[in-house]
């Protein structure tokens, strides 16, 4: 810990400073992570910005940056800070007008230049009221509509299907099938706590990715980290769970 004090002159001077640690470091792993170490570039930015514009959630980016970029570790930033950098660049949108011609363009249509304000606020009105009606149909026919699994037999997928939303399951069933056909286990650890895994492709990528799995504690791993960005595990770990003949997912790694 270190403690500054600032001078009436603007001198910074080190008022305390405490070279041992209560606690531990962040690990190589989680650095990452850390507040000081996470930013945003020019060109993730640029993306994220086009992205969400293009009606894009902001989960489905950070996950097509990730694989880009070789993994959530390499993003340089998180999810939180993908959100906060959205809701400035909507504010300064705000601010200085440019949503005016959202406006225009929701509106068309249903309002005039002549149009009268009470006009104005109908067309808008009848603009929100189909934009529910919308969602209500959708609603309504994802509901009616059983999800059906690529493989109807397969016990993961039957257990996914009573947790995952409709969206979310599509994520899902296409890390199952990638996991199928497209990864190799290059070594594991001696006790099969650690296991290393690449694609079978390499000019696609080369990465070797670090799965670990604790059997009694029911918790398992991967250096991806893509369920700590969008809530499912990564290919990677259902490579693991399969050489390892576990037909179900842990209880703990299924968000509704």
């Amino acid at each position: 810990m270190v403690r500054f004090l600032v001078s009436q002159d603007g001198i910074w001077g080190v008022n305390k400073a405490i070279e041992s640690h209560n606690h531990e470091l962040a690990r190589p792993d989680d650095q990452h992570l850390l507040r000081l170490t996470r930013s945003i570039s020019d060109e993730n930015a640029s993306v994220l910005k086009s992205m969400s514009q293009a009606g894009i959630r902001i989960v489905d980016v950070l996950t097509y940056i990730s694989d880009e970029v070789g993994g959530v570790g390499n993003l340089g930033f998180n999810k939180l800070d993908a959100y906060n950098y959205i809701q400035k660049e909507r504010r300064d949108k705000i601010e200085t007008g440019d949503t005016n011609e959202s406006t225009n363009y929701v509106c068309h249509g249903y309002s005039k230049p002549t149009s009268t304000i009470t006009e104005c606020f109908l067309g808008l009105e009848k603009v929100l009221r189909t934009w529910h009606w919308n969602e209500q149909d959708e609603e309504f026919r994802c509901s009616q509509i059983d999800i059906q699994p690529y493989m109807k037999n397969c016990p993961i997928l039957k257990q996914s299907i009573k947790f995952y939303s409709r969206k979310l399951y599509s994520f899902f069933e296409e890390e199952f099938l990638h996991e199928l056909g497209g990864l190799n286990i290059e070594h594991s650890s001696s006790n099969f706590l650690r296991f290393f895994i690449k694609n079978i492709d390499n000019s696609t990528d080369s990465h070797n990715w670090i799965v670990t799995i604790n059997s009694l504690e029911g918790t398992i791993q991967c250096s991806y980290e893509k369920f700590k960005m969008m809530g499912i595990l990564c290919y990677h770990c259902m490579r693991v769970m399969r050489q390892l003949d576990i037909v179900n997912i842990p209880v703990k790694y299924l968000l509704p």
